[in-house]
């Protein structure tokens, strides 16, 4: 079965491609390191497969998991290089909630080809996953936030998931599900920014009673 070359795959995805070539043109902007040529794992896929991909609205995209300070990718190290969302830039959502959390940390040990969809399915809306699904399917919130940052600068100006939000596979330390995205709210009450929030499950921390007012 012959393999496509990443020429031919940027021929059929166009913008919805991201090789290592388009990653070393805006690698400053999310602080990445420069991936030499030939220096990349090997694009195994074939005309069909990426003609499913260009199909069903997705982005095929190299994951660079060295960042021009030489840590690992990590969406801390990602965050470190990017800043805060501000009227100057673009970035994260001042929020300090997870800065200790295990997933913000999780470092990507090895670069890689990625593939995600460029909207949710409708069918999969006002919809929680399972924790059998969660393993299985779901990215992480890593590789979410990377594609997020790579697109924006790969197609300048253009955001994923601009009013929406990713299930992620990711839990925090209390087992809370991670989802990401939605940069900006359409009602104008919150400030702009990539979020990332946790979806708290009822435990027995949570409780109530009654109350008036004398």
């Amino acid at each position: 079965m012959e393999r496509v070359t990443p020429m031919s795959a940027k021929e059929i995805l166009g913008i919805d491609f991201i090789g290592p070539e388009e990653l070393n043109v805006f690698r400053h902007s999310i602080g990445l390191k420069m991936i030499e040529a030939g220096n990349f794992p090997e694009l195994l896929l074939t005309e069909a497969e990426l003609l499913s991909i260009k199909e069903n609205n997705c982005i095929l995209f190299a994951v660079n998991n060295r960042m021009e300070t030489d840590q690992l990718l990590s969406i801390a190290s990602l965050r470190n290089a990017i800043g805060l969302d501000s009227a100057e830039k673009i970035g994260f959502y001042n929020q300090d909630w997870y800065l200790k959390e295990p997933f913000y940390h999780q470092k990507l040990e090895a670069p890689c080809w990625a593939i995600l969809s460029k909207e949710i399915p409708s069918a999969s809306r006002a919809q929680i996953p399972s924790r059998a699904n969660a393993s299985i399917g779901l990215p992480s919130a890593l590789l979410v936030t990377y594609l997020f940052f790579a697109y924006y600068f790969h197609t300048n100006g253009t955001f994923l998931w601009k009013h929406d939000y990713i299930w992620c596979s990711d839990d925090d330390h209390n087992g809370d599900m991670i989802y990401v995205g939605r940069y900006e709210d359409p009602a104008g009450i919150n400030q702009n920014g990539y979020s990332i929030h946790r979806h708290l499950k009822i435990s027995s921390l949570y409780g109530y009673f009654s109350g008036r007012v004398l």
